[in-house]
């Protein structure tokens, strides 16, 4: 692995930048080319979630530092650290399944517990929750798919509810719940 990272570091730095090499590269990080074929289209997805959540979580981290908000920088750093890093170990060490299982929950998870413990009514951090169950359709097959989304609604509800009852002090149901629930 550190010397599949160290070639695609040279890469990176050499004068023969070649970009979509690069993203070549990436996309078949620890993908092993004998999988069935709907395996290897779920290892290289999963690829391209993983290197996409590690660029935008350096983004929010650099957003977050500016805007003084340690709480939400800290938070960027440790599901780096504990998901993503993990996440392309698992992967070189072509555990495709284990993996799957980590970053669909790692994405509840900690959707769930930071919306919770740090609510912004202008981020609404919960509504990436339903755009991020999309993702369990391409990467999950059977009564799994079903029911991994089926947890991604459930997460987003006892966020917003959970919110609610903290500012209002009560739960009230609009229609723009079934709406969601649709």
């Amino acid at each position: 692995m550190l010397l599949d990272c160290v070639k695609l570091f040279n890469t990176i730095v050499n004068n023969d930048l070649n970009i979509p090499g690069f993203f070549y590269k990436l996309i078949n990080f620890g993908v092993d080319q004998n999988l069935s074929y709907w395996d290897l289209r779920k290892a290289k997805l999963l690829n391209v979630i993983v290197f996409s959540i590690s660029i935008i979580l350096l983004i929010f981290l650099a957003i977050n530092i500016i805007q003084e908000n340690y709480f939400l920088a800290i938070s960027d750093i440790l599901l780096f650290i504990f998901v993503c890093i993990p996440s392309w170990i698992l992967q070189f060490k072509k555990k495709y399944k284990l993996n799957l299982f980590m970053i669909t929950s790692a994405f509840v998870i900690y959707t769930t517990l930071l919306t919770i413990l740090k609510y912004d009514v202008n981020r609404q951090t919960e509504h990436i929750l339903p755009a991020i169950s999309i993702m369990v359709i391409f990467l999950f097959d059977g009564w799994k798919k079903n029911l991994i989304f089926l947890i991604f609604p459930i997460s987003f509800f006892t966020i917003r509810f959970t919110v609610m009852y903290q500012t209002l002090g009560m739960i009230e149901f609009k229609s723009l719940h079934i709406i969601y629930l649709i």
